[in-house]
């Protein structure tokens, strides 16, 4: 029976459970698909305020609404406030005093709109007044401003406050197999590149992606336990030789890397241009050091150049950034009108990099690269080539990340893939790293970093190991900021590794940080010199900013907040924030999937859902820590400067914060903040299947990774509905 299991868990039982955990995904894709939806054929202005009649209680109008031909159901931005479901609704669509359509729904739906069907379907009207009649005294939220409203006992401070509700119309129930000829034809429209191979090249990269990880997993995960060992470089090459330190990078690491890439790639096709987050910033950015050769001042955030800000205006980026539903490019009229201004040769030169002005100049300076290559080409291409550039980071990221996991846990090989893996199928480092933003090389730098500090604990403090360190620091600190709390962990692995050398070789050791120390603080010393980093650069803006929160409120007010926006509040404490754990509701759900500017966001059931293999893999987890507490204790210095260093990250995420909380802007509360720890997350992943034993370890690597696929695959499908649909 023993022999049975082991022939079932190895070989060709995990080659098995691949082709039929790949079949599960290829199945549940196909059940999307032929699932139906309702096309959005428009959407209103989003700036109409609501109006009420003199005495009309329970009914509000939204008047100056366009009604689209075809408009089978009109879905409004109203969700219960309790529990128990919403109330009767009557939905009338009016042009003057004659009733054009109308529709109503029972007491009970749920959902955070009301999609109510409308009788007869119409023909195109225009001016018409849209009117929802609600039951006395039953209060909804209006989700356009966040508002809590009463209709029966608040219609005139809620009139002052300019409430208008979001109303889209939409088109008759229909598969999305018969509505992708149109999805296809708006992911051809508004980019660089333009036209429907790219649609199909995307769908090529996510294969490829799928394809190399199951031959991955089946061919580290199938072995029998211990084999597959470290590739030994050629005995011809020399100790420092870069060819036999490149050939001592295991190829499944090269593998990872290459999945993460190619996965940042594909969702640089599938997010439209602009819609990652700060991307308008961080293009500018390169724009001004590109086209100028100097660094943005501090200005509004619309101080673009002429090109850019007619392109975002012609890609109606201010209408859809925060409303998906609402397409950019829809017609060939306005592709046509892009085009045109694409080609009129606006000016490239502007002032401004809106709130990315604070941050150093790294990151911009290698994206300037792309974007002079694509100097003949129109902005879109330019932002399509800086995309790739930011993709191939991703890259690195998922490199160094698996290098880790060797590193700080050499006991087992087949493990090391599934924290790589994990890493580099992660669908919020593909987003991020499929637009323009600095927070690619950021995650880059802060694996490498991880890497660094796990090989000097595993193979001793040397000058050139210190001298890595040294680099990466300067690397991260010109990247972003935020780098900084990292050095928290750095400054703990000195503390405790220097004094471990005795006589001699701990002179030698205290060489070695004086010199990895020079070589951090020599580059940025240099650009204080040459104004990089000026009085009115990064460091200063962003200490000011965060200078400006603290001396606002008391210090328990801020450790307070601190401590919420990351653990339930402790008694005494003022709720900060809704809810009890922001840990579920502002990181978690982040991570399991929120893409755009924050607006495009799964179902609700499927956090809930994620929460169950979450727990699975946080309990073994903790059985896996509990079963090495030998191995813990031999190694609590190293732990202690990876602590170190995300409480420091966590620290400067709270700081910076601060001042933004205080204006009730919720900017900060991203996952993507946590990011430069993802290297830590691999090791979690690797740690908890190692929890669950070498056999079964290996089955539950297989089900993580391929959760994880799914989870990809998934949140792109996800974003070409909303964008396209």
């Amino acid at each position: 029976m023993r022999g049975r299991l082991h022939t079932l868990l190895a070989g060709r039982g995990i080659a098995t459970i691949t082709a039929f955990g790949l079949l599960v995904i290829g199945l549940a894709l196909i059940a999307t698909l032929s699932a139906t939806h309702r096309p959005v054929l428009g959407t209103d202005s989003w700036g109409t305020s609501v109006s009420t009649p003199p005495r009309g209680h329970g009914v509000v109008c939204q008047p100056h609404e366009t009604l689209p031909a075809e408009t089978d159901a009109i879905r409004v931005s109203i969700s219960p406030a309790g529990a128990g479901g919403g109330p009767a609704l009557r939905l009338s669509a009016l042009r003057g005093t004659r009733t054009i359509a109308a529709g109503s729904l029972r007491a009970g739906w749920r959902g955070k709109s009301a999609t109510v069907p409308l009788a007869p379907r119409v023909i195109a009207a225009a001016p018409v007044r849209i009117c929802i009649a609600i039951a006395a005294g039953h209060p909804v939220v209006l989700h356009g401003q966040h508002v809590s409203l009463a209709l029966a006992a608040t219609q005139s401070r809620e009139r002052r406050r300019g409430v208008a509700l979001r109303i889209d119309y939409l088109h008759a129930a229909e598969s999305w197999w018969s509505s992708l000829p149109s999805v296809f034809q708006r992911m051809s429209w508004g980019r660089g590149f333009a036209g429907r191979w790219i649609v199909y090249f995307a769908i090529a990269l996510m294969a490829i992606v799928a394809a190399l990880t199951a031959a991955l997993v089946v061919r580290d995960l199938g072995g029998e336990p211990g084999s597959a060992p470290e590739p030994r470089p050629p005995a011809s090459h020399s100790r420092h030789d870069p060819r036999r330190v490149l050939a001592a990078v295991p190829r499944s690491a090269w593998i990872c890397a290459l999945i993460a890439a190619l996965s940042a790639i594909a969702w640089s096709i599938v997010t439209p241009p602009f819609e990652g987050p700060d991307e308008p910033d961080h293009f500018a950015y390169v724009q001004v050091l590109a086209e100028t050769g100097h660094l943005p001042h501090a200005a509004p955030a619309n101080t673009y150049s002429p090109e850019e800000t007619v392109v975002l205006h012609d890609l109606r980026f201010y209408t859809v950034r925060h409303h998906p539903a609402d397409p950019s490019i829809a017609s060939v009229a306005a592709q046509r009108h892009l085009e045109h201004d694409l080609g009129a040769g606006l000016s490239r030169v502007g002032g401004g990099a809106g709130t990315e002005t604070t941050e150093p100049p790294l990151y911009y300076a290698l994206e300037a690269v792309p974007y002079e290559v694509g100097a003949r080409l129109n902005l879109l291409d330019r932002l399509a080539l800086m995309r790739l550039l930011s993709a191939l980071m991703a890259g690195v990221t998922a490199l160094f990340a698996f290098l880790f996991v060797r590193e700080a846990l050499p006991g087992a090989r087949w493990a090391w893939t599934v924290g790589g893996l994990g890493v580099a199928l992660a669908p919020m480092l593909g987003f991020i790293s499929g637009s323009v933003n600095s927070n690619s090389l950021l995650f880059a730098a802060s694996a490498a970093l991880f890497y660094c500090l796990a090989r000097v604990f595993r193979r001793g403090l040397t000058t050139r190991r210190m001298v890595a360190i040294g680099a990466v620091t300067a690397l991260g600190v010109f990247t972003n900021l935020n780098f900084l709390g990292l050095l928290a962990g750095v400054a703990v692995a000195l503390f405790v590794l220097v004094p471990r050398r005795a006589g001699e070789p701990r002179r030698a050791a205290a060489r070695a940080v004086a010199v990895a120390v020079l070589v951090a603080v020599i580059p940025v010393a240099l650009g204080l010199v040459t104004g990089l980093i000026s009085t009115a650069g990064p460091a200063v803006i962003k200490a000011q900013i965060a200078v400006s929160g603290v001396a606002r409120g008391s210090l328990f007010a801020k450790l307070s907040y601190a401590w919420q926006l990351y653990l339930p509040p402790l008694p005494g404490m003022s709720h900060d924030f809704p809810g009890i754990i922001t840990a579920r509701s502002f990181w978690f759900d982040g991570l399991v999937g929120l893409y755009g500017w924050a607006a495009v966001r799964f179902a609700s059931w499927v956090y809930d859902l994620a929460l169950v293999p979450a727990a699975v893999v946080l309990a073994l987890l903790v059985r896996s820590l509990a079963t090495s507490r030998e191995a813990l204790r031999r190694r609590a210095p190293e732990l202690a400067s990876y602590v170190a260093g995300t409480l420091g990250v966590l620290a400067i995420l709270a700081v910076v914060s601060y001042p933004a909380f205080l204006e009730h802007d919720p900017a900060y509360e991203q996952t993507r903040y946590l990011f430069p720890m993802l290297a830590l997350l691999a090791a979690v992943f690797a740690l908890a299947v190692r929890g669950a034993g070498a056999r079964w370890g290996r089955v539950l690597g297989v089900l993580l990774v391929l959760a994880i696929l799914a989870q990809d695959i998934f949140s792109q499908l996800l974003v070409a509905s909303r964008f396209y649909a």
